[in-house]
């Protein structure tokens, strides 16, 4: 239980020891309650305009705790070097302004920061006190009460001088109970106290007690770090809703018109979906039903013809990347695994079949219509129609550029009735995938390997490894399926996304996509020709936007599915 009701800021840099902070914040929500203790959202952009809702944060705590680990002075020239706002020194700047207690902490052996790179408004802190030094382990055991206590005491003294004093490692000297430990972790998980269960789990790992194999310590603690990362986000975004939510009291109160009202409350829902506490959202005008997904479907299939189904992968978080223990294939242009979160999408079930990419050619208003190439950088000779290696209905249309799926993407968008002009991922438009949203719908959201697994499977893809030399039917391999249903997201040929190639590796979230310029795009997924090792899920591949070759090829996503 919380012993002091202490409000905290916990300040630090993502890129520097982010696990080892979240472990501190453990020991802070265990003391003080985990509602008394901030620190911002785990991926910072997409919330920069929300900045006056973090300093309104910082305003509203007792003390920030200032994290410094091993790269805290890099990082901080890096961000001043590229002119790039930095929002650790807004949040330190906020505290100082309102006189806050600003409490420094070096972390894993990390030197005191040169004096000239110390920002001039953070000098009277730094002058001011003996920060202490915390490694993980034992040292955080032995010294984070002391700590912590030595924090209490400075701010009940509000403005007199800081004496928080440099920690140093002390042995425990009481006999610890490990079955008494085991009770205390089982009592904290179960009333949903996971920041007890953790320091719990803690103290037992480092109390030199023999730990039987069937206490599963590992998966027990990162179990509990999943759960409160989850519901710290969770609470994060609705107190953002709850700030954004007090500017829209006031446009109701002085009766603002209906449209201002609900354009405030899509800003509102994009952060916490459905938040309206007070009832404000203006009634709207019954409407006919929303389209089942077997309309959408047959919306589709009414202009390209069959197969053609949606498939749709939910919001919310996924494994991306490559686990390096397990996956002996794991290259280095993929990213080490990590979790991503994507809102709900749609996506087509197969690969576009040559029967249908060839109503597109043959449409009156199809490939040579100017409107679908309009602001991409093909030029004639890109625009010329290459001769696909098989003609054949329900194969995969191979031969195809990124130029040209983009145009057939564009005009079904149109006949749907939907956005064409795709320079930004749109409220909905028919459109290549994102490669973080092709990755989670080949793989679900617990980092396997293969759509159907970790292990390769040479009867449930076709690559080199099925000896058939040529595309097969798009429908041929259903026991491959990934967890939504997807097929052949392993093999075949492979498929382009709307995502530009960056090596290092980056993920495309933002709204903004540059369709203009001639750089390498992203393929996924594989092809007949493969072998195994490029059929893995998180394997990446690029070309050149006006390439075309015999196993490239395609399939479209949708934000929501059209109406029929």
């Amino acid at each position: 239980m919380p012993q002091t009701a202490l409000r905290l800021f916990v300040n630090y840099r993502r890129a520097d020891n982010a696990q080892y902070v979240e472990t501190l914040r453990t020991h802070f929500m265990y003391r003080y309650g985990r509602e008394n203790v901030f620190m911002d959202f785990d991926s910072i952009p997409p919330f920069t305009h929300f900045a006056d809702f973090i300093r309104e944060q910082v305003r509203a705590v007792d003390a920030l705790v200032m994290i410094i680990g091993p790269r805290w002075v890099e990082l901080l020239q890096d961000k001043a070097a590229k002119h790039e706002p930095d929002y650790v020194l807004v949040e330190l700047e906020e505290a100082v302004q309102h006189n806050k207690v600003v409490a420094p902490i070096l972390i894993q052996d990390t030197p005191f920061p040169p004096k000239h790179v110390i920002p001039a408004f953070l000098q009277p802190v730094f002058d001011a006190v003996n920060i202490p030094s915390l490694r993980p382990g034992l040292d955080t055991l032995n010294n984070i009460d002391r700590l912590t206590a030595a924090l209490e005491a400075e701010v009940k003294k509000q403005g007199k001088q800081r004496t928080i004093q440099q920690q140093t490692t002390t042995p425990p000297t009481v006999s610890f109970d490990i079955h008494a430990a085991f009770g205390h972790y089982f009592e904290a998980e179960a009333r949903g106290d996971y920041p007890a269960a953790l320091v719990w789990i803690e103290k037992i790992r480092h109390s030199g007690k023999t730990i039987p194999p069937f206490f599963t310590i590992d998966a027990y603690e990162t179990t509990l770090r999943q759960r409160i990362k989850a519901e710290e986000e969770e609470r994060r975004r609705r107190e953002v809703a709850d700030y954004l939510y007090g500017f829209i009291r006031q446009m109701v109160k002085y009766k603002r018109p209906a449209t201002e009202i609900n354009k405030a409350f899509a800003e509102v829902w994009a952060v916490y979906p459905d938040y309206d506490p007070d009832g404000l959202k203006p009634k709207a005008p019954p409407t006919k039903p929303a389209p089942t997904l077997a309309d959408a479907n047959a919306a589709v299939q009414n202009i390209i013809g069959a197969p053609f189904e949606w498939c749709e992968v939910p919001a919310g978080p996924f494994l991306m990347g490559s686990d390096r223990k397990k996956d002996e294939a794991a290259r280095d242009r993929e990213p080490d695994l990590h979790e991503v979160t994507l809102p709900t999408f749609w996506i087509a079930k197969y690969p576009i079949t040559y029967s249908q990419f060839q109503t597109f050619v043959e449409a009156n208003d199809g490939i040579k219509d100017d409107r679908w190439w309009q602001g991409l950088a093909a030029g004639t000779e890109e625009r010329k129609l290459a001769q696909p290696s098989w003609e054949i209905a329900k194969h995969p249309r191979e031969t195809v550029s990124w130029y040209e799926a983009m145009a057939f993407c564009r005009w079904l968008s149109h006949r749907l009735g939907g956005e064409y002009a795709i320079d930004k991922v749109a409220e909905w438009a028919v459109r290549l995938p994102i490669e973080a949203e092709w990755e989670k719908a080949a793989r679900g959201t617990d980092g396997r390997i293969y759509p159907w697994g970790d292990t390769f499977d040479k009867a449930k893809c076709n690559t080199n490894a099925s000896g058939i030399g040529k595309t097969t039917p798009v429908d041929q391999y259903p026991q491959g399926a990934s967890p939504y249903g997807v097929l052949d997201m392993s093999g075949n040929v492979w498929e382009w996304c709307l995502s530009e190639w960056t090596d290092p590796y980056e993920h495309h979230l933002s709204q903004e996509i540059n369709i203009s310029n001639t750089s390498s795009r992203v393929l996924r997924g594989g092809s007949w020709p493969s072998y195994d090792n490029r059929a893995r899920a998180a394997r990446r591949g690029f070309n050149l936007p006006g390439l075309r070759n015999h196993d490239l090829g395609g399939r479209v996503v949708c934000v929501r599915p059209p109406s029929p």
